[in-house]
């Protein structure tokens, strides 16, 4: 009797244990950026904006500037917490002669905007200023620029204005391909002028002679031959770069036909066809 009652104290023991495990885990969730305005009237813009930068929420970036007792560690993260991860800080600044942790700005008042190749986040509610700026609470601005190259990287400190009376800032930069416009593809002039002159390729007297490829370079005006009533149009002062001959009646024709058309030199490089 008394051993299956200690049974049963030894397993309610644990389901407690396991109840309190849960619950701290729930009250743990790890922070995130809190935009500006209240949570039914945040801009959609800016939670788009966040969300695109979702790929660097989990990274850290980290830059040391100084020298001497003047060296200073600044450490970013987006839409997570810096530092001691007790303070709602999304940037620090460490002082390294002392490692005293100054709070630049939390993301639980984030603010951010874009335009074509650029993202401008903005941390506020930093720790105050001693004496400067009226001694108001300190905000980063971080100027995410287009870099098709990297995910994230080359995060430094700019500068910081604290020479007024209010709004001052500390201002950071950083790369990243997450703040690039999205790339248009579209028909180069060159494509375009490679459908002209597939196009305008002039009429051949026998319709059951096939075309082959000729490669021509550098072409800058336009020039036409006539010979055995076939007009070949060509532009002037280029190179024809011709393909391995194929065994035909009227591969001499072309052969002539190329010897006596005018050098092409331009740097266009487009596609012809020659007869076989």
């Amino acid at each position: 009797m008394f051993p299956l009652s200690g049974c049963w104290r030894t397993e309610l023991l644990l389901l407690l244990l396991l109840a309190v495990a849960v619950r701290e885990s729930w009250q743990i969730e790890e922070k995130s950026c809190d935009l500006v305005g209240e949570k039914d009237k945040e801009s959609k813009n800016e939670v788009a904006l966040l969300e695109r930068l979702r790929p660097l929420f989990n990274k850290s970036f980290e830059s040391t500037v100084g020298q001497g007792s003047d060296t200073y560690s600044y450490i970013f993260r987006v839409c997570r917490e810096a530092g001691n991860h007790s303070s709602g800080a999304g940037l620090v600044q460490i002082n390294k002669s002392n490692e005293k942790e100054t709070v630049v700005g939390r993301i639980n008042e984030t603010h951010i905007f874009n335009g074509s190749n650029w993202i401008m986040l903005i941390y506020k509610g930093g720790d105050e200023y001693d004496n400067h700026c009226g001694k108001e609470q300190r905000r980063a601005v971080v100027m995410i620029s287009c870099n098709r190259h990297t995910l994230a990287g080359n995060f430094n400190p700019v500068s910081e204005e604290r020479g007024k009376i209010q709004d001052c800032f500390y201002l950071f930069e950083m790369d990243s391909s997450l703040a690039c416009s999205p790339e248009v593809s579209h028909l180069s002039v060159g494509s375009i002028l490679l459908v002209m002159m597939v196009v305008t390729l002039c009429a051949v007297p026998n319709p059951a002679v096939c075309l082959r490829p000729i490669v021509a370079s550098g072409m800058t005006s336009w020039g036409k031959s006539q010979k055995k009533g076939m007009t070949i149009c060509y532009q002037c002062d280029c190179t024809f770069h011709v393909q391995p001959p194929l065994q035909s009646p009227n591969q001499s024709i072309l052969s002539r036909l190329l010897e006596q058309s005018p050098p092409l030199t331009s740097p266009l490089i487009f596609l012809l066809s020659s007869w076989l």
